[in-house]
């Protein structure tokens, strides 16, 4: 049988030319397969490569196949699709990822080949092509190649059409359960928005690179339905239902981007969790919105998170969305940007037990509980918080709210009506602000260190309208609270805080330990309280003089009652 020119012009083989393929021995052998008839080709392709394939004609996945029905013919000739067409059509694509050779080297494809799909009118021993199309992924998923391009027709894809998409069989995917793909091979539905693959198994479809287009996917016992694990995939313009144990699943060294293109929501129904990451899995989301009940992003280990231009918010406009992003566990890398806004979440970041690395510019959190809640113990690694251009408004609790360790910068940022402390920090690290405006509210900073030493640095900073104080600070000598100094003047406005006349309260309020120290020269404050002039200022007659008080009870600042630190508010200690 001689090897046809479409095979020929399809095949590279490391080390041997195309022109070099000579004929085809075919040595048949008959086994059952599912109550049809399985045969075993052997393919010889000149004196070294050996092509094998398991040729089924059961009603799973097609009938006669291909090749045995072309190698009966006088000419001895195979059509164009029959040589890797369905998973009957062929030795060279009847598994995944291209045929295998006796060096063990894989034999891949020239050039990218466009497989239909129609699960209302295909069949599995179809060509492939438009007027042939096949009917089951599983079987389009045996005969793409890399970079081949699988197209859905308008349809829905469920176990009622290929059983893996209804086994919960734990094992890998592609063997039991889940439609596995080829490295870098593509599914794009035909029209955008018409179809619908639905996956009622233990794993769903798995890819490994490549490109999804347009396409509505449906978790129906819980278990995601898109996986990777390697690979660059880029998703565009699909959309998520009923996935309530994440609906992506991103782990090992895949990295994956996802756009709205022209969906409305990247939820078409409800999605208690969106996409879970873990080891070095990354995933990039590029504008669109997004609605979820539970979690909509989970991280783990080394894995990474960029979201640019997104809105995330409840499915239920009427109750609160759980954690949008959870840092579970590991060193995972966040980084927010672009206007992505965060609404009516009951935390928009939370970090547990993680030495996370945060970094946010241009974000907006609105109408949700807290805002970002990291809760670090002692280690090496402390997470790492930047933040710039942070809009706030309206949260029931806290703005950010850090436990532990920490290394946190905030910048050019406005917290306005925060039901509780907009920033507060129980722990130990280094913590600056600079141009952040606190605006109404609880009350604007409270800083308390505990388990070693807290850095606190505060300039161009304006507290004001706090319902309670509107700067509280808690430590012992091993802390720096430094909000101005002489050679470095804060530039702070402290003003008009305590609305509510609470006992105790002021713009300032100090509880500190024995030797215990807290700068704040060079700022503004109620004019004419506590010793400050008609301007708000504190100053004394001499650079090297200190305004030191150790005690007070006014607007401007009050000491608790078992402080044993003192204030600066004007000069040098």
């Amino acid at each position: 049988m001689t090897v046809p020119r479409r095979f020929r012009d399809r095949l590279v083989t490391p080390g041997v030319a195309a022109s070099s393929y000579g004929r085809v021995t075919l040595r048949p052998r008959t086994m059952p397969c599912k109550g049809a008839r399985m045969t075993r080709a052997i393919a010889r392709i000149g004196e070294e490569i050996w092509l094998t394939a398991v040729l089924c004609s059961s009603l799973a996945c097609g009938g006669r196949s291909a090749i045995a029905e072309e190698s009966d013919s006088a000419s001895g000739e195979v059509g164009d699709r029959a040589l890797g067409g369905s998973p009957t059509c062929g030795p060279i694509r009847a598994g995944a990822g291209g045929a295998v050779g006796a060096t063990g080297q894989g034999v891949a494809a020239a050039s990218a080949v466009d497989w239909y799909v129609d699960a209302n009118t295909g069949a599995d021993e179809g060509s492939g092509i438009r007027e042939q199309p096949l009917k089951s992924l599983s079987c389009a998923a045996l005969a793409a190649r890399p970079g081949d391009t699988v197209v859905l027709v308008d349809g829905t894809w469920d176990a009622s059409v290929d059983a893996k998409l209804g086994s919960l069989a734990a094992t890998n995917c592609g063997v039991d359960s889940g439609i596995a793909f080829a490295e870098n091979v593509n599914l794009r539905a035909l029209n955008r928005g018409a179809v619908r693959v639905k996956s009622a198994s233990y794993h769903g479809i798995c890819m490994r690179g490549g490109f999804i287009a347009g396409i509505h996917f449906e978790c129906l016992p819980g278990r995601p339905v898109v996986e990777t694990n390697e690979g660059e995939l880029s998703i565009t313009a699909s959309s998520w239902k009923n996935c309530s144990t994440f609906g992506l699943d991103i782990s090992g060294t895949a990295s994956v981007s996802v756009r709205s293109g022209d969906l409305s929501n990247y939820s078409e129904g409800p999605n208690p969790q969106f996409a879970a990451l873990r080891e070095q899995g990354a995933l990039s989301v590029e504008g669109g919105r997004l609605s979820y009940l539970s979690t909509a992003f989970w991280l783990e280990d080394d894995a990474s998170l960029a979201l640019h231009g997104v809105t995330l918010q409840s499915y239920d406009a009427t109750s609160m969305a759980g954690p949008a992003i959870h840092l579970h566990s590991g060193a995972p890398r966040l980084t927010i940007d672009s206007g992505t806004s965060f609404d009516h979440t009951a935390v928009a970041i939370l970090g547990t037990s993680t030495t996370a690395a945060m970094t946010l510019d241009d974000v907006a959190l609105t109408n949700g509980t807290d805002g970002i809640i990291v809760n670090e113990t002692a280690r090496t690694l402390v997470p790492k918080v930047s933040i710039s251009g942070l809009v706030v408004t309206d949260l029931k609790s806290t703005g950010v709210n850090i436990s532990g360790s920490c290394d946190l910068s905030i910048t050019n940022s406005t917290f306005t009506r925060v039901g509780g402390p907009a920033v507060m920090v129980n722990g130990f690290g280094n913590v600056s602000l600079d141009h952040v405006a606190f605006v109404d509210g609880w009350g604007a900073l409270q800083f308390t260190n505990s388990g070693g030493s807290l850095s606190i640095k505060v300039r161009n900073t304006s507290a004001t309208g706090g319902e309670y104080a509107g700067v509280s600070v808690s430590g012992d000598a091993r802390s720096l609270f430094d909000f101005g100094s002489l050679d470095s003047p804060g530039n702070n406005l402290f003003q008009a805080n305590n609305l509510g006349l609470h006992v105790g309260q002021a713009n300032l309020v100090f509880a500190l330990g024995p030797q215990a120290l807290v700068k704040a020269v060079g700022n503004s404050w109620d004019a004419n309280q506590q010793g400050a002039d008609s301007a708000g200022h504190y100053s004394v007659g001499a650079a090297s003089v200190g305004l030191l008080v150790s005690n007070g009870d006014g607007p401007n600042y009050a000491s608790d009652a078992a402080n044993a630190g003192q204030l600066l508010l004007a000069g040098t200690p």
